[in-house]
């Protein structure tokens, strides 16, 4: 999104709370970045897990007030004209810093703020703080913006993508092909392996399905993180019950998204749970793939039912299996879907679209008055 501004309207400065491949890519690109490490009980936080144990217990309150203090020294000396905060604990953290220092603050939220993807104690805590501390809050999408307080200002910009030139090409190799349906057909879930992803209801689809398309393969494409590997012992336990291990891979952590998109026939979204956005969806549009994605969260602004792919009820198998083997039987309508997907993404999804919307809000604080920071991005037109 930062190399999508005008760069000569907005100079950022990105803060980050660790190093990792975000700093590399940053430097790499040219793009000054500061790191301020944060403590590992606060970093270790995570967003379905905040209650006694978390941000908001008061063993962590001196930790998370000394590490704020440095965040508002570090916008004193920068002297931006706005913070713009990206995830939960920079929105807290960065938050309270720049309302220290008089900084007009964006909040940038990409989750639900619901008892289904939070924890109960943290909702009423994150939706009363939506209100007061932020001037204006991003969100990546309407079903996110509907779990704040309808009195929460706030804007909608749904989070772009690079819309590689190759895709074209890529996607013709794959799903435009009318030829055979016995030939090979790759279907993929990527995600990380968690519960609420789905990859139990995509095993159970392909379970129902899997027999009359003979040189079909399945790939379930991601890692678990955060202590969930008992659910991928779970799933790949349920593979082998099922006896799909000759059509059933696992790959792991995949660094080459684009690239593992681009081998697939179809892109499988199985989530149980609302998602505030549907990253991969548009990952999937975008690379010229027919989706088939569960009914819910901000896929329903995404996927157009039945012309850029199919939806379904979320946790429901048979339907799941319905509509993969409806696109598994028939080549043309793989393609033309993957086609009118591709053609929704250049008009709605791109990252070009994203920043123009970010540098919108931007000008909306900015006009009625300038001031200062960032853990996201710091930016302001000739300012800092």
């Amino acid at each position: 999104m930062i190399r999508a501004l005008d760069l000569s309207q907005y100079e950022p400065m990105v803060l980050l709370f660790s190093t990792g491949s975000l700093y590399d890519k940053l430097v790499s690109a040219g793009i000054p970045v500061r790191v301020l490490p944060l403590h590992a009980a606060v970093v270790e936080a995570r967003k379905d897990s905040l209650g006694p144990t978390s941000l908001f217990r008061l063993k962590d309150i001196v930790k998370t007030l000394w590490f704020t203090r440095r965040v508002k020294n570090l916008i004193k000396e920068l002297r931006p004209a706005i913070v713009h905060t990206n995830s939960l604990k920079a929105d807290i953290i960065g938050g309270f810093a720049a309302k220290w220092t008089g900084v007009p603050l964006i909040w940038h939220v990409r989750d639900r703020i619901e008892p289904d993807y939070l924890t109960p104690m943290a909702v009423p805590i994150f939706r009363w703080l939506a209100q007061r501390v932020p001037d204006l809050v991003i969100c990546n999408s309407q079903a996110t913006r509907r779990t704040l307080s309808p009195l929460t200002r706030a804007v909608v910009v749904p989070s772009g993508v690079v819309l590689q030139p190759e895709a074209d090409r890529l996607g013709q190799s794959s799903s435009a092909s009318h030829g055979d349906t016995k030939r090979d057909l790759m279907v993929g879930l990527v995600g990380r392996l968690a519960a609420w992803k789905g990859q139990h209801i995509f095993i159970d689809a392909i379970s129902r399905i899997w027999k009359d398309f003979p040189h079909a393969r399945f790939q379930i494409i991601g890692s678990a993180l955060f202590g969930e590997v008992a659910y991928e012992h779970e799933i790949r336990d349920l593979v082998r019950k099922c006896g799909l291990e000759q059509v059933v891979q696992f790959t792991g952590f995949r660094p080459d998204i684009g690239e593992a998109i681009a081998a697939l026939d179809i892109v499988v979204h199985a989530s149980i749970t609302e998602e505030p956005f549907g990253q991969t969806v548009v990952e999937g549009m975008a690379a010229g793939k027919p989706v088939v994605a569960t009914r819910g969260g901000g896929v329903v602004d995404i996927v157009q039912d039945g012309i850029t792919g199919l939806l379904v009820s979320m946790g429901d198998a048979a339907a799941m299996a319905a509509a993969l083997s409806s696109l598994m039987s028939d080549p043309r309508k793989r393609a033309e879907m993957g086609r009118l997907g591709r053609e929704r993404v250049k008009a709605h999804f791109t990252i070009e679209h994203t920043a123009a919307m970010v540098a919108d809000a931007y000008e909306q604080l900015l006009q009625p008055s300038i001031g200062a920071a960032a853990d996201g991005i710091v930016a302001g037109p000739n300012h800092h």
